[in-house]
């Protein structure tokens, strides 16, 4: 069961005594641009949680498709329940690989 997710090795604590450890993985997002989050790999880098709140904004050159509006949803709701940018990594890419499957995460 994974915890959190770090862009950086030393983002995560490892604790022998939870049973944590680090693992490498690489996520392509190609695919998530169809379902309207062409900006989860955006969200999954980003190192402030300011620029992930951004994404959320619709400018008023967007129109705003039905499955960006879900992408921006999805965004809102793990911010409202989080600061913890590891923690809303780990949520979004569970929505967009286990429950959307536009995220492939390989090891």
């Amino acid at each position: 069961m994974w915890s959190a997710i770090g862009v950086v090795e030393e983002e995560i604590d490892v604790s022998e005594y939870e049973g944590t450890f680090r693992k490498p993985f690489f996520v392509n997002t190609n695919s998530c641009n169809t379902v309207g989050a062409g900006k989860l790999r955006k969200a999954l880098v980003e190192t402030e949680l300011s620029q992930i709140k951004t994404l959320t904004v619709t400018s008023e050159s967007e129109n705003e498709d039905p499955k960006v509006a879900d992408f921006r949803k999805n965004i809102v709701a793990v911010t409202v329940f989080t600061n913890d940018l590891r923690v809303i990594r780990l949520h979004l890419l569970n929505h967009y690989s286990h429950n959307n499957g536009c995220a492939v995460i390989n090891f």
